[in-house]
């Protein structure tokens, strides 16, 4: 979110805390799911029999390595915004000096970059349809 230069107190820098906690949660539950889908993958090269389909699983590996260091930058500046305006609150006066100008340009930034990114991820994940089979178990 961007801060307005003429509401900066407590209660708004909290809530931005919050929001950058929301963000963050949400970028940590993409890692995980990354993580998932690394193992899967993996499993299917070394199961896989046909060169081809090693190549397309070996391509797949380079999209989720390349999704999941994005993410992890994201994660890493996501921190970084917290904990200085979580710095913010703790230091007595410094709410008068909050500049408010480069927090949101640094935001606006890492926003816009989260959401390049995510973009990328959610276009591999659909990618990977093409290889997804639903196999319902038998009643028996």
């Amino acid at each position: 979110m961007i801060i307005p230069k003429f509401m900066i107190d407590s209660s708004t820098i909290s809530s931005e805390v919050e929001i950058l906690n929301n963000i963050l949660n949400q970028q940590r539950q993409l890692k995980k799911t990354l993580l998932l889908y690394l193992e899967k993958i993996s499993d299917g090269i070394f199961n896989a029999s046909d060169p081809e389909d090693v190549n397309s699983l070996i391509s797949c590996l380079n999209s989720i390595r390349k999704s999941f260091e994005n993410i992890k930058e994201n994660i890493n500046n996501l921190i970084e915004l917290k904990q200085f305006l979580e710095n913010t609150l703790k230091t007595t006066g410094y709410l008068n000096t909050f500049d408010c100008e480069t927090y949101n340009k640094s935001f606006s930034e890492l926003f816009k970059k989260i959401t390049e990114d995510n973009i990328f991820y959610y276009t591999f994940m659909e990618s990977l349809l093409k290889y997804m089979k639903v196999i319902f178990p038998e009643n028996n």
